[in-house]
């Protein structure tokens, strides 16, 4: 397709290293827009496509460029850029507003009567050029660093949850941050259980493992207590933002394992020179929610774009 001196094209392979300049032209570019988290993705989704759109201008400069997963079935598909419950979207060379315009525009009409269902979950609080009219608002769990981790401590986390943290320690609750597999493995069935509970397909312990031994922004936050794994976050230091992206604990009367999941991951955000720590939106449980904002969490706006097919959309109103 060619709009306005653009070219814009689906591509199945890119060239990384000229992703790489581009990434690193966008200050809001994040390693879940690189090609091989997305790469890494489709490795452990059969189901799924690594697509990529790329728009260049009539010098083949790339000024602009999307990853986004594709999935088919019974001839219809479905597309999205922001995948395993972590950011895509857009990324541009600066000034290049018109450029990432265009590619949005692209991407809305992408498939055409084919694909039923076209996502984009944006990670900054300002939308990408050209979606402020497509992207619905999603609140999001921001913890402010400003004051670093002392100020977390006295200011933000109320005086009951810092006494919960007092009591779990002086109980043998402790926490680790580490990069081992073991944990990882030790946690898993937790995991596993906590996702059958909210309805959500847990992710495959292989493909964990492969995101922490290559993402070296990965990080774990685990709490143990009489020898065993009962929590942990799977974090990524993103810069400015420390995003804690998978996770869940038991649930104890003695000790409180969620909370000092929150103080460690605060204290190595903290310790990294993050400005905030993401806890990410609740998935519409509103007790993880209420408990987000006991331990000095803020409501911050992340953006999400779902869009079905209209005659998709007419078919279910008419089932209902």
């Amino acid at each position: 397709m060619r709009q306005s001196g653009f070219a814009i094209r689906t591509r199945d392979e890119v060239d990384a290293g000229e992703w790489a300049v581009l990434l690193a032209s966008d200050p809001r570019s994040l390693l879940f827009q690189a090609p091989g988290w997305l790469k890494r993705f489709v490795r452990h989704h059969p189901r799924k496509r690594a697509r990529w759109l790329e728009l260049r201008d009539e010098d083949g400069k790339l000024l602009s460029g999307m990853p986004f997963a594709l999935s088919s079935r019974l001839g219809l598909r479905a597309i999205a850029s922001g995948i395993a419950g972590t950011y895509g979207g857009p990324v541009s060379r600066q000034g290049e507003q018109e450029a990432e315009r265009a590619i949005l525009r692209h991407y809305l009409k992408l498939g055409g009567r084919r694909c039923v269902l076209r996502e984009i979950l944006w990670g900054h609080e300002t939308p990408p050029a050209g979606a402020e009219q497509e992207l619905l608002p999603i609140e999001t769990a921001i913890i402010d660093l400003s004051g670093g981790f002392e100020g977390f401590w006295r200011h933000s986390l109320t005086h009951n949850r810092r006494n919960e943290c007092n009591r779990s320690e002086r109980r043998g609750l402790s926490t680790r941050e580490s990069r081992e597999l073991d944990l990882l493995r030790a946690f898993y069935p937790l995991y596993q259980k906590r996702s059958e509970e909210w309805g959500r397909v847990p992710h495959s312990l292989s493909f964990l493992e492969e995101v922490v031994e290559e993402e070296k922004s990965s990080l774990l936050i685990s709490c143990e207590y009489e020898g065993r794994v009962v929590g942990m976050h799977v974090c990524f230091d993103l810069g400015a933002e420390f995003l804690a992206w998978l996770g869940t604990s038991e649930r104890l009367r003695e000790v409180f394992p969620a909370t000092m999941m929150v103080k460690a991951g605060v204290r190595a955000a903290a310790a990294r020179g993050c400005k905030r720590m993401n806890l990410g939106s609740s998935l519409g449980l509103r007790g993880v929610s209420e408990f987000k904002k006991l331990v000095g969490a803020e409501s911050s706006r992340r953006w999400l774009l779902h869009r079905q097919a209209g005659w998709l959309e007419r078919a279910r109103g008419r089932s209902r």
